[in-house]
């Protein structure tokens, strides 16, 4: 059966199983390792431009600045697979948690221009020391 996909910033694939929408990303895997793999690639910065594909391949939705709450999961019924369906919430981000994120990036310029003018200033004292 063909799924719907979520495709990340990356370009990772993720199926998806019927009846997911963005509150209720719903994904069929093999065991908990998975899983794991799963959540280490829904990541801020995969979710800055997200977009979902029907089982034709057509693009039914394009989001940016998606957050992720952490996935639910439990084991399916189905045949005693032993598979896990993990269920996760995506949703926008606030205009709050976008501030945020601005401040912190304009923080790291900051600081890293900071770091520069103290190593500058470091080696003109050094130089201005030798000349005495």
């Amino acid at each position: 059966m063909n799924k719907d996909t979520l495709i990340l910033k990356d370009g990772t694939i993720i199926e998806l199983e019927a009846g997911a929408g963005l509150g209720n990303m719903k994904v069929e895997l093999e065991d908990l390792a998975e899983l794991e793999e799963l959540w280490d690639k829904i990541t801020s910065e995969n979710l800055k431009e997200v977009t979902i594909k029907n089982d034709a391949g057509m693009v039914c939705a394009t989001y940016t600045n998606l957050a992720a709450q952490k996935p639910l999961f439990r084991y399916l019924d189905k045949a005693d697979s032993g598979k896990i369906l993990a269920v996760f919430c995506l949703r926008q981000k606030t205009e709050m948690e976008m501030a945020i994120e601005e401040l912190k990036t304009q923080q790291q310029i900051l600081d890293g221009a900071v770091g520069d003018l103290g190593s500058v200033t470091s080696a003109m004292a050094d130089q201005m020391g030798g000349e005495g």
